[in-house]
């Protein structure tokens, strides 16, 4: 409307072509006043649409006022229950797809290469007890003689008395182990890592991080609410472009000093493939940034020490050193070692040390003793990365799907060669897999869960391989997979929306 009514006046005047007229004039009342009575002689109806217009603008622009809440009349209960009557609320969570209706095991006995759920004995290739120490002897007995002594609980922060000597002990422990000058103690190891992010990289701050790294080292970048740029998976080209340009834009546009961090994993938990610790180095020393790694899969599995022992790195060249006692060393909790500036700084900075309970002594306990054993008994070790070669090998030779990462990580995904039309079809898929082994094969091997807020990667069937496995376990794996995946394509499962083919193939036994 503003638009046609002031085009109007200068569409029908003749000033374009008036090498005489000037902005005074346009401002001029006597030059309006002409402009009306020249437009009411040529045209009376033009005249009266052109008033309306101007005044209809002069009216909005006296009328408008400023929006305040405290003015509007509240709801009568009438309007409240139609308002209520027409709300449809969104689900709290997800809805729960009929692949996912298997109802959970009830574990009935301690972690092994073998469980017993419900009365039944099941091959379970889904622990992290890589090393196969959660059930040793020597743990049980500094469990016990722990919690003879100090109870169950701490009943506290670490800040308000929650601290116990264990904690210290197994703090200095861990130091030494690693080389560094301190370690931190935290009773949750997956809220380790989403602690000690935000604890060091605020607003401003600049994160590199890589892109497929898992949802707690995601949800540690989103609470640090810093700048964040993301590289793809282990790709140290994209990595070095990313920083470069960077660094680019630091010449062009200097600002003020921030803090720099690249983050990523030593074994990545979604891939199962060991990043090149060495390449990260030296990229980090070479444009001035600071290295956060998270090793809770590698310690103790790609060496003593994980990462810095495989890719023989000083420990002082990764700044920021995460690591987790739920895996590899059968016990709850996670830590962080480093300077003594590092540890001592999330000790008041850092949400998962400062308001989480302190972890039960006897977890500390188990802790340095499952450390003991994992340093002083490398066969264990060997055993394992030989269990995962022998797997990564027998599954490399079954059509239709694909297994990538480093021959000896024990944590492996086993993902289908072409992709389906959808995620979500990959996904039931690999369900119906996982639950055609536990129904039909007695064995456990769960697909990859991503919440909603994840940064997904692409549907797997996820086996995790420890040291206790057997040849013969690892073989009838291999076997009942090879036969499970041939019948499905056989049967044209990728193409078939029938839910009538799924169930008849899953109640089939397959020979």
């Amino acid at each position: 409307v503003t638009a046609v009514a002031i085009a109007i006046p200068f569409l029908k005047s003749d000033f374009l072509v008036d090498a005489r007229f000037t902005f005074w004039d346009l401002i001029s009342i006597q030059w309006w006043l002409q402009h009306m009575a020249d437009s009411y002689r040529d045209d009376p109806r033009h005249t009266f649409v052109e008033f309306f217009l101007i005044a209809y603008i002069v009216f909005l622009g006296f009328s408008n006022r400023p929006y305040n809440p405290q003015e509007q009349r509240p709801l009568s209960l009438e309007e409240e229950e139609d308002l209520l009557a027409d709300w449809s609320p969104e689900p709290l969570a997800p809805s729960i797809e009929e692949t996912d209706l298997m109802p959970p095991l009830i574990v009935e006995t301690a972690t092994g290469p073998t469980i017993v759920a419900e009365g039944k004995t099941y091959v379970n290739f889904a622990s992290e007890n890589y090393l196969g120490i959660a059930n040793h002897p020597d743990l049980k007995s500094a469990a016990k003689a722990t919690i003879k002594k100090y109870g169950v609980g701490s009943c506290g922060p670490r800040g308000f008395f929650g601290t116990v000597d264990v904690h210290l002990e197994l703090e200095t422990v861990l130091a030494n182990f690693f080389g560094t000058e301190s370690g931190c103690v935290y009773s949750d190891g997956l809220a380790c890592i989403s602690s000690i992010i935000p604890a060091f990289s605020k607003t401003g701050d600049l994160i590199v991080c890589d892109k497929g790294c898992h949802f707690f080292i995601q949800q540690g970048v989103s609470l640090s609410r810093s700048n964040v740029l993301y590289y793809e998976h282990n790709d140290y080209a994209d990595l070095e472009a990313v920083l470069q340009s960077v660094a680019e834009q630091d010449d062009l546009h200097p600002s003020k000093l921030n803090r720099r961090f690249i983050i990523t994993e030593g074994l990545s938990q979604n891939f199962g493939d060991v990043c090149n610790l060495q390449k990260i180095v030296a990229l980090k020393n070479r444009y001035k940034y600071r290295l956060i790694l998270d090793d809770r899969n590698a310690i103790g599995v790609l060496g003593s020490r994980g990462s810095i022992s495989y890719w023989n790195i000083p420990v002082t060249e990764v700044d920021i050193l995460s690591g987790s006692t739920d895996t590899v060393f059968g016990s709850v909790g996670g830590f962080c070692v480093g300077s003594s500036e590092i540890c001592n700084h999330q000790r008041l900075s850092s949400s998962g040390y400062c308001f989480s309970a302190s972890a039960p002594p006897f977890t500390s306990s188990t802790a340095m003793a499952a450390l003991k054993i994992s340093d002083e008994e490398p066969d264990r070790r060997q055993a394992l990365q030989h269990n995962a070669s022998f797997l990564r090998k027998l599954l490399s030779n079954i059509d239709g799907i694909e297994v990538r990462g480093e021959h000896i990580s024990p944590v492996i995904h086993v993902r289908l060669v072409k992709s389906m039309r959808s995620s979500r079809e990959e996904r039931e898929l690999l369900e119906r897999v996982s639950n055609m082994l536990r129904r039909q094969h007695s064995t456990i091997a769960l697909t990859s869960q991503y919440v909603p807020s994840e940064r997904k990667v692409r549907p797997s069937l996820k086996i995790l391989v420890t040291s206790e496995h057997s040849t013969q376990q690892i073989e009838e794996l291999c076997s009942n997979l090879a036969k499970i995946f041939k019948a499905c394509f056989e049967l044209k499962l990728f193409r078939s929306h029938s839910e009538g083919i799924f169930n008849q193939l899953s109640r089939s036994r397959i020979r």
